[in-house]
């Protein structure tokens, strides 16, 4: 949930930028929905997000491997 004052950042691989909007519902546990205009080729790009310096983690570990978190990302169709 991003409270207000916080100073949030969309990180699209090695692009960042204000998100366009930011969307909390009613309630104390209720996600906010950010929102941002990006721009990429087509296929799966990294996404993570700041707020007030402090990055999402884009790893986990399996197995006792770190990989890239599959649902830190998205796809770009054409």
């Amino acid at each position: 949930m991003l409270r207000d004052g916080q100073m949030a950042l969309v990180l699209f691989d090695d692009q960042q930028m204000p998100p366009k909007t930011a969307t909390t519902a009613p309630g104390d546990d209720s996600p906010t929905v950010i929102k941002a205009d990006v721009q990429g080729d087509a296929g799966k790009h990294l996404v993570r997000l700041r707020v007030d310096g402090i990055e999402t983690i884009p790893i986990i570990k399996t197995n006792d491997q770190l990989e890239f978190d599959p649902t830190q990302s998205v796809e770009v169709t054409p």
